[in-house]
């Protein structure tokens, strides 16, 4: 089960928008937490896996680019041996997106392939979203593509993760479109619950670059 992270940044709306924008991810955020409190025995009494990550992306210029608070949700369904259907959600302050599709398992490999829709600009935007993901009891490791249609000024997004499990922490590194290539580290709190950060130490963006990505996550 692949460990998801963000998705791209964008100019900034206005502080009204914003504003509006903020107390529906507030509420957004309030029904993640009833799932967790309320819903975990009957996630896995439907034979349900996945993780919501909560995370914020601090800014190095706030007049360039407002730190980002984050949620994203993945869910999986086993279908049969190895095969399974996925959904994928993400919400922040100025873009949202949600997907589904199918993976499957080789091995110590997890491919996935899924299609959706990205709102972004007023305008819905149609996105194909392949990853790989791959896991043993000493390493992690995740690559993310997405690819939109109508029209976006980028239209391709990529990130990726690469670590080593040190007992009850992990070492590794991270790299993101337009966040840079830097260290992660992390350390599992409990079985189920992991906090990470990402530093960008090269190709960071010369506009809206950020200074670190700091998260929450939490398995069930």
């Amino acid at each position: 089960m692949p460990t998801m992270t963000t998705m791209p940044r964008r100019a900034q709306p206005n502080a009204r928008l914003l504003l509006g924008r903020m107390r529906s991810a507030n509420l957004f955020l309030a029904c993640i937490a009833a799932v967790l409190a309320f819903g975990y025995g009957e996630l896995h009494a439907e034979g349900l896996t996945g993780d919501v990550q909560f995370f914020n992306a601090k800014s190095r210029h706030s007049e360039e680019q407002k730190s980002l608070a984050q949620v994203s949700v993945y869910l999986e369904k086993s279908l049969a041996a190895e095969v399974s259907v996925f959904a994928i959600a993400y919400y922040d302050q100025e873009f949202r997106s949600a997907a589904l599709g199918l993976a499957k398992k080789f091995d110590d490999w997890q491919f996935g392939l899924g299609l959706g829709q990205a709102r972004y600009g007023n305008a819905n935007h149609l996105v194909v979203n392949p990853w790989l993901y791959y896991a043993t009891d000493s390493y992690q490791g995740y690559l993310h593509a997405e690819y939109y249609s109508n029209g976006l000024d980028e239209p391709r997004f990529f990130k990726g993760y690469w670590q080593k499990k040190l007992g009850r922490f992990f070492l590794g590194a991270y790299g993101e479109s337009k966040f840079g290539l830097g260290p992660r580290l992390g350390a599992n709190l409990l079985d189920e619950v992991t906090i990470w950060i990402n530093v960008p130490v090269a190709n960071r963006p010369t506009v809206g670059a950020m200074k670190y990505m700091a998260g929450l996550s939490v398995e069930f």
